[in-house]
């Protein structure tokens, strides 16, 4: 029996606050049905990726469960509405880790470490230092992921900066100049399909999971500048 594919999990974090409404809501809404598409069209990845989606705002919610996404019958449709609680997504994502990882080795995958793309519009709503806790303790777990976070209205560029992980392999990103935070989804979502399609083949060439392209930008996504080079940082 030939041994299976060692598999890269996907979590795609969305914020789903009130301040989403509207074109950004609904961008975020056609982000599964465009992956699905990219499966459809890419049927040797169905062995490599799998992908789920978490909704948050006052409270996290999973929308789709770690899956083949060629194996969900409808996509979830999000409502914009309530708070932006970064809290909440971290906790539910890193206990979604947890059980997802331990299922995939009960039905005998390998697989790399789990990807997350967190797309938000604006600030927690959380205490600093609760959003900051449960961040740490998702980052440092023994399947601590890979975190691109994706600040896609008026998202503070330091807070941003915090929530990429590792510091030294990925950027954060944001929504530029003159660009809507719909804009910044679509071209979000078109680097996730390119980040899919290079893991893919980075797996097929010996490389170790989650592959982005450092160089990444678009005219409405951009890399966030470091800490040190952001001037109006306190």
């Amino acid at each position: 029996m030939p041994a299976k594919a060692i598999l890269l999990p996907f979590y795609v974090v969305v914020d789903s606050s009130l301040s989403m409404s509207g074109e950004p809501i609904d961008s975020v809404n056609d982000i599964i049905p465009t992956l699905c598409d990219l499966l459809r069209e890419n049927p040797t990845l169905r062995d490599k990726v799998r992908f789920s989606m978490i909704e948050f705002a006052s409270r996290a919610d999973l929308r789709v469960p770690l899956s083949d996404l060629r194996d969900v019958q409808k996509p979830p449709l999000l409502t914009a509405d309530g708070a932006t609680s970064y809290a909440a997504a971290f906790r539910l994502v890193r206990e979604l880790i947890e059980t997802d990882t331990e299922q995939l080795r009960a039905d005998d995958f390998s697989f790399h470490r789990p990807a997350i793309f967190f797309i938000t519009d604006g600030e927690p709503t959380d205490a600093d230092d609760v959003w900051h806790r449960e961040f740490d303790t998702l980052v440092t777990g023994t399947n601590f992921p890979n975190v691109v976070p994706f600040g896609v209205g008026e998202t503070n560029p330091t807070t941003l900066n915090e929530l990429v992980h590792p510091k030294d392999r990925f950027h954060a990103y944001t929504v530029a100049e003159g660009h809507t935070a719909s804009d910044a989804i679509k071209e979000t979502t078109q680097l996730l399909i390119q980040s899919v399609l290079a893991s893919a083949k980075g797996t097929e060439e010996g490389a170790d999971g989650f592959v982005l392209d450092p160089d990444f930008q678009t005219e409405a996504v951009i890399p966030v500048p470091m800490d040190e080079d952001i001037p109006w940082k306190d």
